[in-house]
Protein backbone atom coordinates (compact mmCIF):
# COMPACT_ATOMS: atom_id res chain seq x y z
CA UNK A 1 0.00 0.00 0.00
CA UNK A 2 2.61 2.83 0.83
CA UNK A 3 4.57 1.95 -2.33
CA UNK A 4 1.92 2.47 -4.50
CA UNK A 5 0.93 5.28 -6.16
CA UNK A 6 0.29 8.21 -4.97
CA UNK A 7 1.78 7.09 -1.17
CA UNK A 8 4.98 5.65 -3.47
CA UNK A 9 5.52 9.22 -4.96
CA UNK A 10 5.16 11.05 -1.85
CA UNK A 11 7.78 9.24 -0.15
CA UNK A 12 10.24 9.95 -2.50
CA UNK A 13 9.61 12.80 -2.61
CA UNK A 14 9.46 13.22 1.38
CA UNK A 15 13.06 11.52 1.19
CA UNK A 16 14.20 13.78 -1.66
CA UNK A 17 13.23 16.76 -0.13
CA UNK A 18 14.87 15.90 3.70
CA UNK A 19 17.93 15.16 1.34
CA UNK A 20 17.97 18.67 -0.12
CA UNK A 21 17.36 20.22 3.20
CA UNK A 22 20.40 18.19 5.38
CA UNK A 23 22.64 19.09 1.90
CA UNK A 24 21.73 22.77 1.62
CA UNK A 25 21.84 23.56 6.04
CA UNK A 26 26.04 24.01 5.45
CA UNK A 27 25.80 26.59 3.31
CA UNK A 28 22.74 28.47 4.91
CA UNK A 29 24.02 28.20 8.13
CA UNK A 30 27.39 29.73 6.60
CA UNK A 31 25.24 32.79 5.04
CA UNK A 32 23.49 33.21 8.18
CA UNK A 33 26.77 33.24 10.33
CA UNK A 34 28.31 35.97 8.29
CA UNK A 35 25.25 38.25 8.22
CA UNK A 36 24.91 37.98 11.85
CA UNK A 37 28.48 38.99 12.14
CA UNK A 38 27.44 41.89 9.86
CA UNK A 39 24.58 42.64 12.56
CA UNK A 40 26.96 42.76 15.30
CA UNK A 41 29.36 45.27 13.57
CA UNK A 42 26.73 47.19 12.99
CA UNK A 43 25.35 47.29 16.43
CA UNK A 44 28.86 48.20 17.71
CA UNK A 45 29.24 50.98 15.48
CA UNK A 46 25.92 52.28 16.58
CA UNK A 47 27.02 52.16 19.94
CA UNK A 48 29.45 54.27 19.28
CA UNK A 49 32.28 51.55 18.55
CA UNK A 50 33.88 53.43 15.12
CA UNK A 51 36.82 51.27 15.39
CA UNK A 52 34.32 47.94 14.77
CA UNK A 53 35.40 46.24 11.01
CA UNK A 54 33.57 43.86 9.51
CA UNK A 55 35.47 40.72 8.12
CA UNK A 56 35.28 41.03 3.74
CA UNK A 57 34.72 36.97 2.90
CA UNK A 58 33.85 35.85 -0.43
CA UNK A 59 32.87 37.54 -3.50
CA UNK A 60 29.08 37.68 -2.78
CA UNK A 61 26.11 40.06 -1.79
CA UNK A 62 26.80 39.75 1.87
CA UNK A 63 30.95 40.45 0.81
CA UNK A 64 30.17 43.37 -1.21
CA UNK A 65 27.80 44.87 1.70
CA UNK A 66 30.97 44.06 4.44
CA UNK A 67 33.48 46.02 2.18
CA UNK A 68 30.76 48.94 1.51
CA UNK A 69 30.36 49.06 5.57
CA UNK A 70 33.99 48.97 6.10
CA UNK A 71 34.65 52.31 3.61
CA UNK A 72 31.51 53.91 5.38
CA UNK A 73 32.86 52.83 8.83
CA UNK A 74 36.47 54.33 7.71
CA UNK A 75 35.00 57.54 6.46
CA UNK A 76 33.31 58.28 9.84
CA UNK A 77 36.24 57.04 12.03
CA UNK A 78 38.33 59.78 9.81
CA UNK A 79 36.02 62.34 9.31
CA UNK A 80 35.11 61.98 13.66
CA UNK A 81 39.09 62.06 14.78
CA UNK A 82 39.84 65.12 12.23
CA UNK A 83 37.30 67.50 14.40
Amino acid sequence: FWTRPPFGFLWLLGIVSLAVAVGVYPIIRRLTQRLEALQRSVQKFGEGDLSVRVPEQGQDEVADLARQFNAAAERVETLVKSH
